[in-house]
């Protein structure tokens, strides 16, 4: 694709703002990481999920894609089917991804529409619904997104670990352009 990086020519850290002389870069927590090849990088990375009752089915597949990859991961609920109030599940595992408990999350409703808005009223997060494997690509390549939303009553469980594999699987490119907007994202309105 024109104008699109490679997974290769993103940056070794995989995350905006990575220094790709080697000499370390922060994640924005002030934690200080240290470069990993990319399939380290992912066996130790902690995935954060949760979802209301709606997400309830679609979670258990994704689940079971983590657990089938060796993807280690937190489950923040719900643990049924019984109806729930979806921000509580989104903030959870927002609250979970932005204290470092996890490294990326997916959170899970009937559209995915409220529980990613939700995620994103906790600073720090950027949480995309994505219904396709290249919005799940651009969410993490231009975005740097932390965590994934998907649709439980929108898409199948075969797309939705495609969707999943896509997003953990996309390294956050590296390019002045993308850093740039990311941190535009993540500046504070003056409500102005």
């Amino acid at each position: 694709m024109t104008g699109m990086r490679s997974r290769r020519e993103t940056g070794r850290f995989g995350i905006a703002g990575a220094d790709t002389a080697g000499t370390g870069v922060t994640d924005g927590s002030n934690r200080q990481l240290r470069w990993m090849p990319p399939a380290e990088r992912k066996r130790k990375m902690k995935i954060g999920i949760g979802s209301d009752h709606g997400g309830y089915a679609l979670k258990q597949a994704v689940i079971a894609y983590l657990e089938e990859k060796k993807i280690p991961y937190h489950d923040y609920g719900c643990y049924d089917e019984k109806s729930v109030d979806y921000p509580e599940y989104g903030k959870k595992v927002a609250h979970a991804v932005k204290n470092g408990e996890c490294d990326q999350g997916i959170v899970i409703c009937g559209t995915g529409l409220g529980i990613s808005m939700a995620a994103n009223k906790v600073r720090g997060i950027r949480c995309a619904l994505c219904t396709d494997c290249f919005m799940a690509e651009m969410a993490r390549m231009h975005n740097n997104a932390n965590m994934l939303a998907l649709g439980g009553r929108v898409i199948g469980p075969g797309l939705a670990v495609k969707i999943v594999d896509t997003f953990l699987n996309t390294e956050a490119s590296t390019e002045e352009r993308h850093v740039r907007r990311v941190s535009m994202i993540e500046a504070e309105d003056d409500d102005q």
